[in-house]
């Protein structure tokens, strides 16, 4: 006898990037039978990075991600995960590392949503906080060293970092419409 498929359902999703202060966050939902390079897609919008780097989820002591022979053995292939089946029921949290240069790592803690899939906006961004770093910007060490001289006119630049930062780029800014625009956009669902 099989296992009864379990039916999906609305999930509410906080992923944060760690080592990052203050922090940096977003609150969307999804649903709980998305694949996992779906979910992928969907964070990058989220978050706002330019899908230019590798990336890998881990479940535990399991690895997925891009089939790709410069990421190493033993990755699961992340277009046949479905995140309901990782999570094991309706909550849960998983990481996600993006950029293995910069090493970007995130949680994203996953909570049931007492909305019913049907009525349930999805994907759509809640809520957040903070821009997130721009791509290629060398990391947590390197971010903050990037804010310090952003905030600071007068600062020695010997790096040239504030010609390759967009000028209207403001760590502080969040927003949620904006965020919802690019989920909006074509070819993601």
């Amino acid at each position: 006898m099989s296992a009864a498929k379990t039916a999906p359902h609305a999930l509410i999703a906080t992923i944060t990037l760690e080592g990052v202060e203050p922090r940096i966050w977003r609150t969307f939902t999804v649903e709980s039978d998305i694949r996992l390079a779906e979910l992928h897609v969907l964070i990058q919008r989220v978050m706002g990075w330019n899908d230019c780097h590798l990336h890998e989820f881990r479940v535990g002591e399991r690895r997925y991600g891009i089939l790709d022979p410069d990421v190493g053995p033993g990755v699961l292939d992340e277009r046949r995960a479905r995140l309901g089946k990782l999570l094991k029921g309706t909550s849960g949290s998983i990481r996600y590392i993006y950029d293995f240069g910069d090493n970007w790592k995130h949680t994203i803690e996953f909570q049931p949503s007492d909305v019913p899939i049907a009525l349930c906006d999805m994907p759509k961004c809640l809520d957040g906080a903070r821009a997130c770093p721009p791509d290629d910007s060398g990391g947590i060490w390197n971010y903050a060293e990037l804010l310090e001289i952003l905030a600071d006119p007068k600062r020695d630049d010997p790096e040239g970092i504030r010609g390759w930062v967009d000028p209207e780029f403001d760590p502080e800014f969040f927003d949620v419409e904006a965020v919802n625009a690019r989920l909006a956009e074509p070819d993601v669902w």
